[in-house]
């Protein structure tokens, strides 16, 4: 037996072992991620119980796990090459090396067992689906109703205490301060690690359907209520002017205090719901002995030697995907490298001219230390510019460099910027989305553009943005095709020069076509410019 696992485990370590380690970076650097690292060995738990009832068998139906597991392996393979080609700033490139490390570990299931039985190994292998990071288009679509809802039910909460606050989208106004209801008061931790604990509680378990169905149901008002709490208690801090209370270390143990609220909260239903509903012998619990008596039945099976072929096949697999892999690794650097010697330099955009045609800078800002933490830029500037008709512009221009490593050994490539798509909505502003535009504009050629309506309080506000070709895909499902190409150009091309973002935004008033349009002429004289500081320089 050992003769041909030993193979089978060293090439799947060979080729699985930089997808491993980007995971790890993933979960290192991302707290929404950061339990990854106990789900695998809790389904390693899982199928180490269920070890005595497995028997490896091998037949012709067993064949057709290695599409699956091929096709894993392609996926793989797929998701390396973007993300050293594209360098994306997300977890896009994990969340699909993930998704096939699940595949393959299934193929290989269906090839040891057969399909009859993969469904006893379903649970282990299912379980890692919670290890998979979400990407950031999926994520910010949780996240942003989740934050919105607790920052909305605990100002209600503090208004019934006798608190006066205001909000406006994720931020409350205090007359001692303002808050903002960031992505870790959201619940989406609280909604990963409860999720993982009832599908635990379901499968060690064995509840009926009913109170298995009534636990699932659970977990979304249990997170959003635990997070409900802690914003509520950070706004009564606020309010009597604890400030201290409502950051740092304070803070991260009140979210703890609740995130075990939460689970008390779905313990004590669990309880509840048992007692008044215990389990039936006879159901899908009591049945394991009965399965496990079936197995190796129904016909002729093949002995170890087919087994141990279908192992050398999977080996040899494994070891051409590694060797394909580092192919692409190796490709990647030598283009990398040439692409870098090749670049000139650029000015600062501290050098950003004062003076563009007839607008003239009038004032300028800078981000906040919490948004420069996020983002992370290697050069920015935020200006305020007027023009002949008094209107004011709003330009913001943040630059990044090109990473000198390959992506999975930069976590801080995990940083991307926000978008007014996600930012602004968290700000209190309403997207009109019948204003929506998304198109490739004359002043970017290569790149989308894309305008935005925004109304806060009966004032209206006009975006025009471009953030570069690797940061302007966002993973969203209208543009897999623009990237797809993007990969395809970047097996000899690989972008570095585009990591950026640009943001022109002015007072609608009356007439947002008017201002869009302002906005556009304005974008027409900063693309002369913008090359000399190294950005849209092809």
């Amino acid at each position: 037996m050992a003769a041909f696992l030993l193979p089978l485990g060293l090439g799947a370590l060979l080729f699985l072992w930089p997808t491993f380690r980007g995971l790890a970076g993933v979960y290192r650097t991302d707290g929404n991620f950061s339990h990854g690292f106990l789900v695998p060995v809790i389904s390693a738990y899982a199928l180490w119980q269920m070890r005595s009832t497995l028997k490896p068998r091998f037949s012709r139906s067993s064949l057709w796990g290695f599409p699956l597991f091929g096709g894993g392996m392609g996926l793989i393979l797929f998701a390396r090459w973007y993300e050293l080609a594209l360098l994306p700033r997300g977890v896009i490139a994990m969340f699909l090396s993930a998704i096939g490390v699940v595949a393959v570990l299934a193929g290989m299931a269906w090839i040891a067992l057969g399909w009859p039985h993969v469904k006893r190994v379903a649970f282990p292998i299912g379980f890692l689906l919670l290890g998979v990071p979400i990407p950031s288009f999926l994520l910010n679509r949780i996240t942003l109703p989740l934050q919105r809802l607790a920052a909305t039910l605990s100002c209600q909460a503090l208004h019934l205490v006798g608190v006066a606050v205001e909000r406006q989208g994720n931020v409350l106004h205090f007359d001692t301060g303002t808050l903002g209801v960031a992505e870790a008061c959201s619940g989406i931790r609280s909604l990963a690690v409860l999720t993982a604990l009832v599908a635990l509680m379901i499968h060690f378990q064995r509840p009926r359907k009913l109170v298995a169905a009534a636990l699932v149901a659970a977990i979304v008002p249990a997170a959003v209520f635990g997070n409900m709490i802690r914003v509520f208690c950070s706004g009564v801090f606020y309010a009597f002017g604890w400030k201290q209370l409502a950051h740092g270390g304070p803070h991260e143990l009140l979210g703890l205090f609740t995130f075990g609220l939460a689970i008390v909260l779905i313990f004590g239903l669990g309880n509840l719901l048992s007692r008044r509903a215990s389990p039936v012998v006879g159901e899908p619990g009591s049945k394991r002995g009965v399965a496990s008596a079936t197995i190796g039945e129904g016909g002729a099976v093949p002995g170890v030697d087919s087994l141990a072929n279908a192992a050398f096949c999977c080996a040899f697999l494994f070891f051409a995907g590694a060797t394909l892999s580092f192919h692409i690794g190796s490709h990647y650097d030598r283009l990398h490298a040439e692409a870098i010697s090749s670049r000139g330099k650029r000015l600062p955009l501290a050098q950003f001219p004062a003076v563009i045609g007839p607008y003239v800078r009038v004032g300028t800002s800078s981000l906040s230390e919490s948004e420069f933490r996020m983002l992370d830029p290697s050069d920015c500037i935020i200006a305020l510019y007027r023009g002949p008709d008094k209107h004011l512009i709003n330009v913001s221009i943040l630059y990044w460099d090109p990473p000198k490593g390959r992506p999975s050994e930069r976590p801080d490539l995990l940083k991307r910027p926000h978008s007014p798509d996600w930012c602004f909505p968290a700000a209190g502003w309403h997207r009109l989305s019948a204003f929506d535009e998304d198109r490739t504009f004359d002043v970017f050629p290569d790149e989308i553009g894309s305008v935005r309506l925004f109304e806060r309080n009966g004032k209206r506000r006009v975006l025009l943005f471009w953030t570069g070709i690797t940061a302007a895909r966002t993973d969203s499902p209208d543009q897999m095709r623009l990237r797809l190409l993007d990969m395809i150009h970047s097996w000899n091309h690989p972008p570095l020069a585009n990591l950026h973002t640009i943001t022109l935004g002015m007072d609608a008033g009356s007439d947002p076509k008017a201002a869009r349009e302002t906005l556009l002429r304005f974008a027409e004289m900063l693309d002369d410019i913008l090359p000399t500081y190294g950005i849209g320089e092809r």
